[in-house]
Formats: structure tokens, C-alpha cells, sequence
């Protein structure tokens, strides 16, 4: 009876190291099916970025000095296939955020499963994308939307101060809720230093987080020339705004806190 099952890979920072080893699995396959087979086919599938094809039934494609190290990658195959015994490996991998898997199936449900494991342990043992933005997303989040608040009602005000007076004559509840924020000083500082920033900033977050997500895409290559690197130098750009949001919110949090404290 045929069985087929298919592993997906994600969060993942692909190397040559890795896909050495996998590709090793492939070709070990190949060596065990039966010699002089003309049906069995194992196969590397390298496509670039600029539209560029290469195939080789070797390993040599993916060895030092080679396209992956010279070239933008778009996505690695590798494929085997072996039509006497009915098995058959494919492996695709994608930079990005498409599907990349392995799938394994044949008529001989052990081989299949054993295969399944050895792929799925290594597979979980390749390192994970250093996304210290998500891992501290909910710290962030907080001080992120306070930086952004204070910038909008920063805006707002300066705005609304060119278009509208104070008012002259204020009512008594007006003057009455004065009067208890000026006797009150750390409620005013925490209301309106803090919770309305605050609110008015976290709407914007999960926007800004989608975006910032971006940058860590579920596969990484870790190969080619740094300067082809497009999601290792738009982290670049994302930890400079990141920094420029949350250094000055950290610092206005302190300033807030000194000043009531040398106020008191």
C-alpha cells in the first residue's frame, strides 16, 4: 500500500551545512536503490533570482565556490526518485514566506516513516531565526505605543494650538478638575504622560509589528553574497526604527519619574 507524508519547514535559517546534509540523504538513497536501475533519478534543481536555471545530478552544485555562493537564490530542489522499488523524496526550499517541505512516499511504509524521522530530527535541529523583536514582542509593544502616542499628541496639540484659544472663562468643573490634577501630580503625570499616550500609541502596534514581522520570513538562506542578503539588511533598517521609537520612550519614562521624584 503506497504511503505518502509531507513535513513543512518553517522559522528556519537555511546553510550550506544543511543543505549539504540533505542533500547526503538523497544521494545515500540513490547508492542503496538497485544498481544499473535506469529508472532511479536523483537530482539538484538551483533557481535564482534573475531567472537563472541550474540542474545536476551531483553534489558538487551545492559545494564551496559554487552558483549558491556567486548567486541570489530563489529556491533549492532535491529529488529522487526510483520507479522499480516506488520511492520517491522531494525537498523544496524557499526564501521567504511560501511553503517549503519535504514529502517522502513509496510503497514500503517503513522506509517511509524511518526516512520521515530522520528528516523531521534534523530538520528541528537547524537553528531558528534570531527574532529578538518577537520574542520581546509584549514588553515592545507597551513601550513602542507609548512612543508613538506621545508623538501623536505631541502632533495634535501643536495642531490644535493653532486654531483654538484657551479658554478664558472656565466652567467650575473645569477649574475644579485643575485644581485636583495640580494638587495631584503623579495621577496627571501618569494619566496624561503615560495612559492617554499610551492608548492613543497601541492602536498603531499590530501595525507596525505586521511590518516589522516581514523582516524575519519563515525560511532564511544563510549563503551568498552579504550584499544579497535582502531580509539580513532590512533588519538593518527595521533595528534603527525600532531604536529610534523605543530609546527616546525609555527616556521619557525616566524623565517622567525623575522629575516627579525631584519635584516631591
Amino acid at each position: 500500500m503506497k504511503q505518502s507524508r509531507r513535513l513543512f519547514i518553517e522559522d528556519k535559517v537555511i546553510s550550506k551545512v544543511n543543505l549539504k546534509y540533505i542533500a547526503n540523504i538523497f544521494f545515500k538513497e540513490n547508492a542503496y536503490s538497485e544498481k544499473g536501475n535506469k529508472l532511479e533519478t536523483t537530482q539538484v534543481t538551483i533557481n535564482c533570482v534573475d531567472n537563472s536555471t541550474y540542474q545536476s545530478n551531483s553534489i558538487n552544485i551545492i559545494e564551496d565556490n559554487g552558483i549558491i555562493d556567486i548567486k541570489k537564490i530563489l529556491s533549492i530542489e532535491f529529488y529522487f526518485y526510483d520507479d522499480l522499488i516506488k520511492k520517491r523524496i522531494f525537498f523544496f526550499i524557499t526564501e521567504g514566506n511560501g511553503n517549503s517541505y519535504v514529502q517522502i512516499s513509496g510503497d514500503d511504509s517503513d522506509w517511509v516513516n524511518n526516512l520521515f524521522t530522520i528528516f523531521t530530527e534534523y530538520i528541528n535541529s537547524i537553528k531558528p531565526p534570531d527574532n529578538w523583536v518577537l520574542k520581546n514582542k509584549k514588553v515592545l509593544r507597551q513601550i513602542i505605543a507609548l512612543g508613538i502616542g506621545k508623538i501623536i499628541l505631541f502632533v495634535s496639540y501643536f495642531i490644535f494650538s493653532l486654531f483654538i484659544q484657551p479658554d478664558e472663562y472656565p466652567t467650575v468643573g473645569v477649574l475644579a478638575i485643575r485644581g485636583f490634577l495640580d494638587n495631584n501630580e503623579l495621577i496627571k503625570i501618569i494619566l496624561f504622560e503615560w495612559l492617554v499616550p499610551w492608548l492613543c500609541g497601541l492602536t498603531w502596534t499590530p501595525l507596525i509589528f505586521l511590518s516589522i514581522s516581514k523582516f524575519w520570513p519563515k525560511i532564511e538562506f544563510d549563503f551568498g553574497p552579504e550584499h544579497l542578503k535582502s531580509f539580513k539588511i532590512r533588519r538593518k533598517n527595521a533595528n534603527i526604527f525600532i531604536s529610534l521609537v523605543i530609546i527616546p520612550s525609555i527616556l521619557m519614562i525616566i524623565y517622567d519619574v525623575a522629575k516627579y521624584v525631584l519635584n516631591k
